[in-house]
């Protein structure tokens, strides 16, 4: 756990981006850090493959050395550095934006499973960058005869007239409403940004009106979408020290991951507790190796 955590944080290259101060194509660099630390953690650890010969999902049978105890603090975000230069709010670009590191690591998956390119870029746009959920919707929409077509990744600013409808058709693929797609898109100019709004800030979108289709709010007067982003950029989030122990986990018992049986750990009052359905068993020896989710409460 300790080497994966690492990976997740470790530096990343983004192919193909081209500087929106010089002009030149020569790629960067991409780092994620935590600006806040719960009060608790969920960690996924990707224990599935797809197979290359029929694309169908695989659990992968790995022992997995968990950290009882997470110490984050190496990860913490500061911000802008003293010696950083933070790009221009508004630069002059010429063509398409470029297609991030993200989504180019989850079509070349695609592609390596014998998936047109363009067909895996755009599974791959249209899934934000999940491998389970591209995978899916390229197996779903293979019959599509625009599939195949060259793809380019979408860029503009979206108003509240005139939205990409193939935009906010990108984000009901994802299980979202069409009212929902088009208020997260006059917030954030991008798919990817969008559905990301959209998890953080379900309770901020207006009502839609049965009768005009539109948000409840606007059918007194016109929505400012300065103003519907606002209580988003003013969200509070739980903050505290980065350190972690280990006190629940999801397991599975089973071949494949798409069948089978989850069953839950938790940690109570120093003692594994099974939690199986209605059954309820002190456990001996819990599964902590062969977990696929983690739960961390902060110490």
């Amino acid at each position: 756990m300790s080497a994966a955590v690492r990976a997740y944080f470790d530096v990343q290259l983004v192919d193909g981006y081209k500087s929106p101060v010089t002009g030149e194509t020569k790629g960067a660099t991409n780092t994620i850090s935590m600006k806040t630390f719960p009060d608790y953690l969920f960690v996924q650890v990707q224990k599935f493959a797809y197979s290359t010969s029929d694309g169908s999902m695989k659990k992968l049978d790995i022992d997995f050395e968990v950290c009882e105890q997470l110490d984050l603090g190496a990860y913490r975000g500061n911000g802008k550095l003293a010696h950083e230069e933070c790009l221009p709010d508004s630069a002059e670009t010429t063509g398409p934006p470029p297609i991030p590191a993200k989504l180019r690591a989850v079509a070349n998956e695609l592609i390596s499973m014998g998936f047109g390119e363009d067909a895996s870029l755009r599974a791959a746009f249209v899934s934000n960058g999940t491998a389970e959920v591209a995978t899916n919707w390229l197996m779903e929409n293979i019959e599509d005869p625009h599939v195949n077509e060259k793809f380019v990744m979408p860029s503009g600013t979206p108003s509240s007239s005139g939205i990409d409808p193939n935009m906010v058709g990108a984000i009901v693929e994802m299980g979202f409403t069409e009212h929902q797609a088009k208020h997260a898109l006059k917030q954030v100019t991008d798919v990817a940004g969008a559905i990301e709004w959209l998890f953080s800030n379900m309770d901020n979108i207006p009502v839609e009106s049965a009768e005009t289709g539109e948000s409840s709010a606007s059918s007194a007067q016109p929505e400012p979408s300065a103003t519907a982003a606002a209580p988003a950029r003013h969200k509070k989030y739980k903050d505290g020290g980065e350190k972690y122990e280990l006190i629940g986990m999801i397991s599975h018992m089973g071949s494949r991951p798409d069948s089978g049986h989850y069953v839950a750990h938790m940690l109570k009052e120093g003692k594994w507790v099974l939690f199986n359905d209605e059954k309820v068993a002190l456990s001996q020896d819990p599964p902590k190796k062969l977990a696929y989710v983690y739960l961390y409460k902060r110490v």
